[in-house]
């Protein structure tokens, strides 16, 4: 989700973890020496790139005594990797977790006009050396890379992750409000200001984006995460206390003020508007053809071409690991085979004389348009390709009637 631009300067700070906390056995020592250590959740708001608009997730450790103050972050990438665009479609990207002055990681976010709320975590002294030791192995050079997943491994999974798995008591969520939801309904909230970023991911995502999704699995965003710990409460041995019940979050601050923003895209020509003026044109220009008996066959180009270009890389998604964009009805549409079998109809438009494979083609393009149609019942399409859908319709049957 962050793309830290610090990478030099704070790579050789995983090392600094060894002065914390010790390999050794786990004395008492050890574990008094956690009074002095604070972990926090760090959430951040979203950036302006396409990257960064649903926030960040990083964890704060704060040792008081020794005065060392880290950020742990799990969102390090650089576009730079060899073939970065490719293995990002073919979720085939990797991530690294990396280690960060706090100071340097405040001030970057200030630079990009970001907030960052702080969530003190309430831990007993082995939950903090166990969460240590953990983080610790985890900066290894061999174990310091992960595959990234958008929805079910990145910066924010990673960061709760570590917490929960070292926490010895007993989680209780009673009180947490869910309301069952969707991954697309989800990223929907935090690009609706982003009209054609938002056309886009959802021209990506396929129909296992609308089924809904566990508590856990909500969790994939920051801010859900931060909603989410605001109520757990946890039973157990907290220290020298005997079931202790107690909230996760201790306290919650802000590093960074939340600044209120007017949500306004910008945008006129948002993709419905686009495509909307695109269906008009097109009747226009049928209708043009009807009146005068011309054939204006480089609408058809265009659209086959455009289609199927776009049914490239929707093919390409089928050997994806985003479990996410495998299944997508939207390829019903934007398919590859247009390239091929779109060109005989091509010539016979030209030549207004039908060949048997142009117009078993523009049949069965036809069905697939509306079998796409009925697919809104189970799967979440933009209003924009809706209205492509039906402008390809309209032309298909307009040329089988009258362009023969």
């Amino acid at each position: 989700m962050k793309l830290f631009k610090y990478i030099l300067r704070t790579f050789l700070l995983v090392f600094t973890l060894s002065v914390t906390t010790h390999v050794n056995a786990q004395s008492d020592y050890d574990l008094g020496s956690m009074d002095s250590v604070d972990i926090c959740l760090l959430t951040c708001g979203p950036g302006q790139e396409s990257y960064s608009m649903f926030g960040h997730t990083a964890l704060r450790i704060h040792d008081k005594a020794r005065q060392q103050d880290l950020a742990i972050n799990y969102g390090m990438f650089s576009f730079s990797q060899p073939n970065f665009i490719l293995r990002f479609i073919l979720g085939q990207t990797d991530y690294t977790m990396g280690i960060q002055d706090m100071s340097d990681f405040i001030w970057q976010y200030q630079h990009e006009g970001r907030w960052i709320k702080q969530q003190k975590l309430q831990l007993s002294r082995k939950e903090k050396w166990e969460i240590l030791q953990a983080i610790q192995e985890n900066s290894r050079p061999e174990n310091i890379t992960y595959r990234y997943n958008f929805f079910f491994n990145n910066c924010t999974t990673k960061a709760r992750d570590i917490i929960l798995d070292h926490i010895n008591r007993q989680e209780d969520v009673k009180g947490m409000a869910y309301i069952p939801s969707t991954y697309r309904k989800e990223i929907h909230k935090w690009n609706a200001s982003s009209p054609w970023t938002q056309f886009g991911e959802d021209l990506l995502l396929g129909v296992s984006a609308d089924f809904d999704i566990s508590q856990s699995e909500y969790q994939f965003l920051p801010e859900n995460l931060s909603n989410d710990w605001n109520h757990i409460q946890l039973t157990g041995h907290f220290d020298s206390l005997q079931n202790q019940k107690m909230p996760l979050v201790e306290s919650t601050s802000w590093l960074i003020s939340k600044q209120d923003k007017t949500e306004n895209s910008g945008y006129i020509l948002t993709p419905t508007v686009c495509f909307a003026l695109l269906f008009i044109f097109t009747v226009i220009i049928s209708l043009y053809e009807y009146r005068t008996g011309k054939k204006i066959w480089a609408l058809d180009i265009f659209f086959y071409f455009a289609t199927g270009i776009v049914g490239i890389v929707l093919f390409a998604m089928l050997f994806s690991k985003h479990p996410t964009v495998q299944c997508n009805l939207q390829i019903l549409m934007f398919n590859p085979l247009v390239l091929a079998f779109g060109w005989s109809v091509i010539k016979s438009l030209q030549k207004r004389a039908w060949s048997k494979w142009a117009i078993r083609y523009s049949i069965f393009y036809g069905i697939c348009l509306v079998l796409m149609l009925i697919g809104a019942f189970i799967q979440t399409y933009q209003p924009g390709i809706i209205i492509l859908a039906l402008s390809l319709l309209f032309r298909i049957i307009f040329n089988l009637k009258y362009n023969r």
